[in-house]
């Protein structure tokens, strides 16, 4: 847990790498009640694939594909029809990393597969539709599929309403040496909020796990004062929401020099946060990066 009012934080990886976030699109298998109409339904037209490699052929020309780095989310990128000819023709192009994250659902062979032409893969667990027994069971035998076991790992989505089976899961991803995250549940969309009706014991033991060895490694770096003095350690992000400290509303970001969020429909925003509001469309050929920070508004 953070006990420490935030002064700054600051990516841990390349500083110079372009980083995408790119929402693929709204639709999704799932039906969560975290999940809200803005971000998720069943029936939303998939992007066809040639206006995706062209998004791609975009990137190229902000940045070499050495110092590209692109996650999809959605929705559930893995519906698109294309999706894995996608990852492919990014493959090719030398993009340096690709990271997924999905639900799930697809059989193991698909994730298998795909991570041949991705860097690594991040699995949520959503304990309303995603139960224990088929779910682990899926897991461990695409982990023992794969070369190297850091390509791949669970995001346990902490619901206060499946305590026990939270506790199942991560005792099992610790056991078989499965690397994992605990996020605690957001109401998900422009506006996401915690859900705050955890217990005490339900909050102690998602602090203790996040901590522990088996998590998947910190990617930020947190800065706090202490004694008047300026220090910093190494954390997930998810820590950073699970203890109600991304609250930036005034502070200098740097979001949209070298990072983006992409929604659904081409429209680009600094961070997922949507801050500040449109800076353009990756559909624009005339798109570029912005050159100065802004002070937050939310």
């Amino acid at each position: 847990m953070i006990d420490k009012d935030l002064i700054a934080i600051n990516r841990k990886y390349n500083e110079d790498q372009l980083t995408v976030d790119w929402f693929l699109g709204k639709r999704c298998n799932y039906d969560c009640t975290y999940c809200t109409s803005d971000v998720h339904d069943n029936f939303s037209p998939h992007i066809p694939l040639i206006d995706l490699k062209r998004s791609i052929d975009l990137f190229l020309k902000s940045a070499p594909a050495d110092k590209i780095k692109i996650g999809f989310t959605g929705g559930e990128p893995t519906v698109h029809p294309d999706f894995h000819k996608l990852c492919e023709y990014m493959y090719r192009l030398g993009i340096i990393e690709t990271i997924v994250t999905t639900n799930g659902t697809r059989k193991a062979e698909y994730y298998i597969k795909l991570l041949r032409h991705i860097s690594s893969i991040t699995i949520s667990q959503h304990f309303e539709h995603a139960k224990n027994e088929e779910f682990l069971t899926k897991m461990e035998t695409i982990v023992k599929a794969i070369p190297d076991k850091n390509n791949i790992q669970i995001q346990v989505m902490f619901h206060p309403e499946y305590f026990d089976e939270a506790k199942e899961a991560v005792d099992f991803y610790t056991t078989n040496n499965i690397k994992f995250t605990l996020r605690r549940i957001r109401r998900i969309g422009k506006f996401a909020k915690l859900v705050n009706d955890y217990t005490k014991e339900q909050l102690d033991w998602f602090f203790e796990k996040s901590n522990q060895s088996g998590v998947a490694g910190a990617n930020t770096v947190i800065y706090y004062k202490e004694n008047n003095n300026i220090k910093s350690r190494e954390v997930h992000v998810n820590e950073i929401s699970g203890s109600e400290k991304n609250n930036f509303n005034g502070w200098t970001c740097w979001a949209g020099i070298l990072n983006l969020h992409v929604w659904f429909d081409g429209t680009v925003y600094r961070g997922n946060c949507r801050a500040g509001g449109p800076i353009g469309n990756i559909n624009d050929p005339n798109f570029s990066l912005p050159i100065k920070p802004m002070v937050c508004d939310l």
